[in-house]
């Protein structure tokens, strides 16, 4: 909750000191081609002045040594907290919220790209982005998180 929603940053080491294992183990150094995070609306971005699934991504990008695109989906659509949400509201409310933009799509043709996001309940956030990354040309979508509620 500190790293989500009170600006504790300097918990990015630490976080990914427990994702970095948990991706290499189940994914290796060689099973994606480049790490994108989930996007905030940036109504969200302004207000809470930093992407946690982009402090996240970035640091782990950094430790493979892999590619990292944070601007890679866009959220074009701005959702309420899907936390006290059910299962099936929570897909409902995340249709069509993500984008990639025109100019990534030529780059993305056959690309294995791991999404990072901080928490993850149903999946519902991860398998819209899945959707919009493999309707781009992505051809495998992996997905990790720090926690899952």
């Amino acid at each position: 909750m500190d790293f989500k929603y009170h600006k504790a940053m300097w918990l990015t080491g630490d976080l990914v000191n427990l994702l970095e294992p948990v991706v290499r183990h189940h994914y290796g150094v060689t099973g994606f081609d480049a790490i994108c995070p989930i996007p905030l609306h940036p109504t969200k971005l302004r207000a809470r002045e930093y992407n946690q699934a982009e402090l996240l991504g970035a640091e782990l990008a950094k430790r493979l040594g892999m590619d990292f695109f944070p601007n890679l989906l866009r959220r074009v659509r701005h959702t309420e907290t899907q936390t006290r949400k059910t299962a099936v509201e929570r897909r409902a409310g995340v249709q069509g919220i993500f984008e990639v933009g025109k100019q990534w799509i030529p780059l993305l043709n056959d690309r294995r790209i791991l999404v990072i996001d901080d928490v993850m309940t149903t999946g519902a956030t991860l398998n819209e982005a899945a959707k919009v990354l493999k309707k781009a040309g992505v051809s495998l979508v992996l997905c990790a998180t720090v926690a899952r509620d």
